[in-house]
Formats: C-alpha cells, sequence, structure tokens
C-alpha cells in the first residue's frame, strides 16, 4: 500500500480494528491509517478480534474475507450479533470480487466491499464516504 499525498484531517483520532491473517497487510494498512492520525489495534484471526472488541470499542474494522476458522463474512455477523448497540462500521476485503459473496457481505452488515491489492487513496476515500474523514 502506497501513502498519498496529503493525510486527511479527522474529526478525532479514529479506531479501527485491523483483521488479517496476513501480517504484510495488517501492517501496510496500519502504517497508512497511522500516519492519518488514526489509533489501531490488530487482530490475525477473528478469535482475536472478538476477543478485542469486548474490550475496546472501535469506529472501523477493515476485515479479511478468508481467514482459517471463523471467516470474515462470519466475524461481521459475529459483532452485529454481540454488539447490537456498538457496532464498528465494517470493510471487508477479499482477493476476489463474486457477486454472490458482495451480497452475503452486504447481508452481515458490511458497509463496503474492498478488493486487494487496496490502495491507500481508495481506503482515505472510503473513510471519508462513511464519515470518517473530512
Amino acid at each position: 500500500m502506497t501513502p498519498i499525498g496529503s493525510p486527511p484531517v479527522l474529526r478525532e483520532a479514529c479506531s479501527i480494528l485491523i483483521v488479517d491473517d496476513n501480517s504484510s497487510v495488517r501492517q501496510a494498512i496500519r502504517m497508512v491509517v497511522s500516519g492519518w492520525g488514526c489509533k489501531t489495534e490488530e487482530a490475525y484471526n477473528a478469535d482475536q478480534a472478538i476477543a478485542a472488541a469486548r474490550i475496546s470499542r472501535f469506529d472501523l474494522a477493515i476485515i479479511d474475507i478468508g481467514m482459517a476458522g471463523i471467516d470474515g463474512l462470519e466475524l461481521c455477523r459475529i459483532f452485529r450479533q454481540e454488539h447490537r448497540e456498538n457496532i464498528p462500521l465494517m470493510f471487508i476485503l477479499s482477493g476476489y470480487s463474486d457477486a454472490h459473496v458482495r451480497n452475503e457481505a452486504q447481508a452481515a452488515g458490511v458497509k463496503l466491499f474492498l478488493q486487494k491489492p487496496l490502495g491507500a487513496q481508495e481506503l482515505r476515500d472510503a473513510m471519508m464516504k462513511h464519515g470518517l474523514a473530512v
């Protein structure tokens, strides 16, 4: 993920949970959003993400769809079930795009389906579109 020109001006420090079993992806996203002033927490899998969400509140969860064990879509369903009042905004990451999977993601509460590789400008635009940056 390549950083872009000027960082967005955030209303306040945005809290982001990054869930991906690929450490390089987590690190790339963390580096970009941290540069924008966001606070981040990382999770290797759904179990770690669930534990983190029980302790902290996140404004946004960026979730890989394809993880071993509980996949990203099921994690989104769990977040919706367990955190009814404080559901984080959820973006799903996928290396493939399929209408059926996109429909499943939407039904699971996902606000945006992002295709890998994810560019910094695309992430910035998505965050701004959903009110996390101005």
